[in-house]
């Protein structure tokens, strides 16, 4: 209920701000030292982000200033984070063989694209007429876009 009385109502607000900025106003969450225990360094990793979730977690346990329910809340936090890094993690490296298995794909198809050029070119002296003819049609094309300053040739 507000405080109808101006006076009371600006003493009371006066108060509570010195109590607020001296940290005395009853605070119930975890507090979190003043020197931060995260350095830039450590957030490089997945492993470091691990460590750092790990340490503050610990920092919570250890927390007696704090009480038992904020705790537990600080620490599932903590927690619903360290498993979405897991996630990220799991899907990263699932991604990462994906690109991986299409890359050796590609690759597999790039071989046997040029090994059967390389077969054509060997066995008829006409493509590789053709082929050089395609090739020299091609770099004048970019020669021009160049000299007109467009296209995705074109310097910045």
């Amino acid at each position: 209920m507000p405080i109808k009385d101006p006076e009371k109502r600006r003493i009371y607000n006066r108060e509570y701000a010195r109590r607020r900025r001296a940290g005395l106003t009853g605070q119930t969450r975890p507090t979190v030292p003043s020197t931060s225990f995260v350095s830039s360094r450590q957030l490089e990793s997945v492993q470091n982000l691990c460590q750092v979730m790990k340490e503050a977690i610990n920092m919570l346990l250890n927390d007696q200033e704090s009480t038992p329910v904020s705790r537990a809340r600080a620490i599932a936090y903590c927690c619903t984070v360290a498993a979405r890094i897991f996630e990220m993690t799991d899907l990263a490296e699932s991604k990462l063989q994906e690109q991986q298995l299409h890359r050796n794909e590609e690759d597999e198809k790039d071989a046997a694209f040029n090994e059967a050029f390389h077969e054509i070119l060997d066995t008829d002296p006409d493509a590789h007429d053709a082929y050089l003819n395609i090739i020299t049609k091609a770099l004048r094309k970019r020669q021009e876009i160049l000299a007109r300053g467009e296209g995705r040739f074109a310097s910045p």
